[in-house]
């Protein structure tokens, strides 16, 4: 047993209980190498996982009824994870290729200073692990977030913006459904008619 910081005992019974994250994450580890990068514990104050272990699917069952010191998105490296410099690659080809955004370029667009505001969005350990994960289980979402970083950059140009808040507001486009990964992944299906208890979840 383990006693930790009050603080840190709040901010993880505060956490919402996310059974479909954790899914998500065990699963991705079954195929990629993930690693603890320290020891899991419950807020009980129990430890559940090593450090040094491989984290995957068989994890699930032991780590789904309990909440999680420190929260799991600071527990895990994952190999090859998303960088700043790995979403300056791709936002660099969407600004090349990417219909909506190349019609930009009648509106004064400055897709330079929309990269240079970009490069400086950088990213925590734990964003970007979130990040990672939602590469590998919803690439198409990572994508709509790095179209609306640079359509909110690009209109934070216009309106003026500078330094620390247009980098603020890259960054908050950018981690604008980062939530979507804790919701259970049906409720996202097309054609799917949310019930009124859904919709109070979502």
């Amino acid at each position: 047993m383990t006693d930790f910081p009050e603080s840190m005992r709040e901010e993880a019974a505060n956490q919402v209980a996310s059974p479909h994250y954790l899914k998500t994450v065990t699963e991705l580890g079954d195929e990629r190498p993930m690693i603890t990068s320290q020891d899991i514990y419950s807020t009980t104050g129990i430890k559940l996982v090593n450090k040094g272990v491989s984290f995957n699917s068989k994890l699930f069952g032991h780590l789904v009824h309990h909440k999680l010191i420190p929260a799991l998105d600071h527990c895990l490296s994952i190999e090859n994870p998303v960088t700043t410099e790995n979403l300056l690659e791709q936002a660099r080809l969407m600004l090349e290729t990417d219909p909506r955004i190349v019609s930009l370029a009648d509106r004064s667009f400055q897709a330079d200073e929309i990269l240079q505001v970009l490069a400086k969005t950088s990213l925590n350990p734990a964003m970007s692990f979130k990040l990672s994960v939602m590469q590998a289980k919803y690439p198409e979402l990572l994508q709509h977030s790095i179209y609306v970083a640079i359509v909110s950059t690009y209109l934070g140009i216009r309106a003026g913006f500078e330094g620390g808040r247009l980098v603020g507001l890259a960054t908050a486009a950018l981690l604008h459904d980062i939530g979507t990964l804790h919701v259970d992944p049906h409720l996202l299906d097309r054609g799917h008619v949310l019930t009124d208890q859904e919709r109070r979840h979502l």
